[in-house]
């Protein structure tokens, strides 16, 4: 006699929707299909080999999503009172959206995880008690490309992102110092939050899965770098071996959700520091993957394109291929000294005041690219050409142009996420559009800095007569675009107090 499941499947080889089946086959869309529950079995049968990492991670979160974005819609038909809908959706549990939704993402990490090489085998301090690593670098700011950096889409087609390394207010904003301890314990620091911890059991050194943990990225930067271990045995123990208790302190002089991508270099430059404090020099490559790997590794997501732009000076356009290991093809963009002092007197960037966390955009964007989202996936595969465009543009010093293309590129972008361009962020730009000819979110929108590009060096000064008139939240201000030539630096030196 056949078993229930052996009759569904059964059932559903013979009656399964063809629209369904051809979104399964194609890698479309399926949340527009309909789906019945005795179809979910078979569904599950078909995806089987894919949901148990046979065809490797990346395919795995796809067919975890494919299953959320099913449940999803009986659920839909729970909610519309189909007790038959109940009762069987209760059955197939644990299947359920959060279930699958929450594998999709742990399988996009493990996927980044396989392209990062560890850094070091059994690091080992390198720097004497008086002794000190100082890195620092500038923040960056993206014109357009963005999201196509992001996994899993920069992993399964590539990505390219146009960004230049920006300094505030003259200085490089992003910083972070390693010292080494005499006893053994981990102490983390946040010079801009104002709060330290010392860590003395192994549990707290390994929980960095909160975002909102102030410490989080410390720690994640330091069980990265293999300093810390969960097979290692206690702190302590550890950190002998290491060679004495270590030291991180951080600062970042940039507002909080920025939209600079501070997170991402900040996490580059603690890295550095670590790697120079145990006697090895990251390069700009190196750290372009560990630091893929340890926004991944704290759930806020993210791609390469921050990193990029910080930790090495300038403009430029970087480029990528498929592939779980992401190599950058890294183009300097050389711009006349006429075309950067147009830039000077032109571009300003607004800081607005209202702040946003990027892990939630950015989830909403992977979570619809995982689904097929037909909207985005024209609007990510329009990056590259819209790139070059842009470069062109630059390099030609058109501003005018470079204003129209920054406009489309926001138009696109809140197409698909109008959370990147809120309300009252559009009533701010529109206030003074009048004298602008392009304007777009830094990052991921929602908030943070704004890139405005005025019309003319007049109507520069008008847009920031206009923005101090208006009541704008504490802590908004404009500041100049001032390009730092220079990347990432680390230096090791006497301690200071």
């Amino acid at each position: 006699m056949k078993s229930v499941y052996e009759e569904l499947t059964t059932l559903i080889s013979n009656t399964k929707s063809l629209a369904l089946e051809d979104a399964l086959r194609q890698d479309g869309d399926v949340r527009s299909h309909p789906v019945t529950v005795e179809e979910i079995p078979a569904v599950k049968t078909r995806l089987a080999e894919s949901l148990d990492g046979l065809h490797g991670p990346l395919k795995a979160a796809r067919a975890h999503w494919i299953l959320a974005d099913l449940f999803r819609t009986l659920e839909r038909q729970r909610a519309d009172g189909r007790e038959e809908i109940q009762s069987a959706l209760d059955a197939l549990l644990p299947s359920s959206v959060r279930h699958h939704e929450e594998e999709a993402f742990r399988e996009i990490c493990r996927a980044v995880d396989l392209g990062v090489p560890s850094p070091v085998a059994y690091p080992r301090l390198r720097i004497n008690l008086n002794e000190e690593v100082y890195a620092d670098a500038p923040a960056r700011l993206d014109f357009v490309g963005g999201w196509s950096d992001t996994p899993p889409y920069s992993l399964e087609h590539g990505g390219a992102v146009l960004n230049v390394a920006l300094l505030l207010d003259g200085h490089r904003p992003v910083r972070a110092w390693v010292r080494p301890l005499p006893s053994p314990v981990l102490r983390f620091g946040s010079k801009d939050l104002g709060q330290s911890v010392t860590l003395t059991r192994l549990s707290e050194a390994l929980a960095y899965q909160n975002p909102r943990d102030p410490f989080a990225l410390h720690k994640a930067a330091v069980a990265l770098m293999g300093i810390v271990t969960a097979e290692g045995g206690p702190l302590s123990r550890q950190m002998e071996r290491f060679g004495g208790g270590l030291e991180l302190v951080t600062e970042s002089a940039v507002p909080k959700g920025s939209g600079l991508g501070t997170s991402s270099i900040l996490g580059g430059v603690a890295l550095a520091a670590l790697g120079k404090a145990v006697g090895v020099e990251l390069g700009a490559l190196e750290l372009f993957d560990l630091v893929l790997a340890l926004e991944q590794r704290m759930t806020t997501g993210g791609g390469w394109q921050d990193q990029i732009g910080g930790l090495m000076g300038g403009w430029k356009v970087t480029r990528t291929g498929p592939g779980l290991r992401q190599t950058p093809s890294i183009e300097p963009l050389a711009l006349e000294p006429a075309v950067q002092e147009q830039l000077n007197e032109r571009a300003l960037l607004l800081y607005s005041g209202y702040t946003r966390l990027a892990k939630n955009i950015l989830r909403n964007f992977v979570s619809q690219y995982l689904s097929r989202d037909a909207v985005l996936l024209d609007v990510l595969h329009s990056m590259r050409p819209r790139v070059d465009a842009m470069a062109g543009d630059l390099r030609a010093g058109d501003l005018d142009r470079v204003g129209a293309a920054m406009d489309r590129n926001n138009d696109a972008v809140a197409s698909v996420d109008p959370h990147s361009w809120p309300p009252h962020i559009a009533s701010l730009v529109e206030s003074i559009r009048p004298h602008l000819c392009g304007a777009k979110p830094a990052g991921a929108g929602g908030g943070g800095f704004l890139i405005l590009m005025t019309k003319s060096a007049e109507d520069r000064r008008k847009a920031e007569a206009a923005l101090s008139r208006l009541n704008l939240p504490d802590g908004a201000r404009t500041y100049p675009l001032q390009v730092s030539k220079e990347g990432l630096r680390v230096t090791v030196r006497e301690k200071q107090a």
